[in-house]
């Protein structure tokens, strides 16, 4: 059964419903200057909240840095969600006890092949999400799944699929892209940093129901 991962969780009440509606996984937000960051102490707050399992997410971080907020939340994940070069995702993945996770910022197909070619065998996971000028994530921006499920690509990596995901088009990324996990933040808001307890259990739900 698919994965759920509830990501850019700002409030402790987001945090309970996410885990009350059955999520695998809650995202944090640790990079300075996002509409969503929180400080690492403020994640401690929502991650004890809840009791899925927890991700910290970093945008070009320093090593050590990832490393500290790592070992003090106890976090379950890192997920590097910039444009972290291999050498600085193996100094993470050498400073951490759990998990590394990389994002790729798909345009097209060849996005895809060349980031699972460069990362896939450094990483956990890595994590589609859209392409966005302007931001590094949480924009909504989906991808070709198409064309990414054309591909024949094969890594040590598990598949995480994000960006532009909603309860109503989830179940359908599922069926096509068969992920490891699925990934959502922006899709299940009343408003950036508030989330919508409905569109959490709509989303887990329809991502659970999909025909795969």
């Amino acid at each position: 059964m698919v994965e759920v991962k509830i990501c850019g969780v700002c409030r402790t009440d987001d945090a309970r419903a996410a885990a009350d509606a059955g999520a695998d996984w809650i995202g944090v937000i640790l990079a300075p200057g996002r509409t969503r960051s929180r400080t690492v102490g403020q994640a401690a707050v929502i991650f004890d909240a809840a009791g899925a399992r927890r991700v910290g997410v970093f945008v070009d971080a320093e090593p050590a840095v990832v490393a500290a907020a790592a070992r003090d939340l106890a976090l379950d994940a890192v997920q590097l969600h910039g444009d972290e070069p291999v050498d600085v995702v193996r100094r993470v993945r050498a400073g951490v006890a759990c998990e590394v996770w990389k994002a790729l910022r798909v345009r097209d197909a060849a996005d895809y092949v060349r980031g699972a070619g460069t990362y896939g065998n450094e990483v956990d996971a890595l994590v589609l999400d859209g392409w966005s000028p302007g931001a590094h994530g949480g924009a909504g921006v989906s991808f070709d799944w198409s064309a990414v499920a054309a591909e024949d690509v094969s890594t040590g990596a598990r598949l995480v699929v994000a960006g532009g995901l909603t309860p109503g088009n989830v179940a359908a990324a599922v069926a096509l892209l068969r992920p490891a996990m699925v990934d959502v933040s922006s899709g299940v808001e009343e408003a950036p940093g508030r989330k919508s307890h409905a569109g959490i259990h709509a989303f887990i739900a329809a991502a659970r129901g999909a025909r795969i």
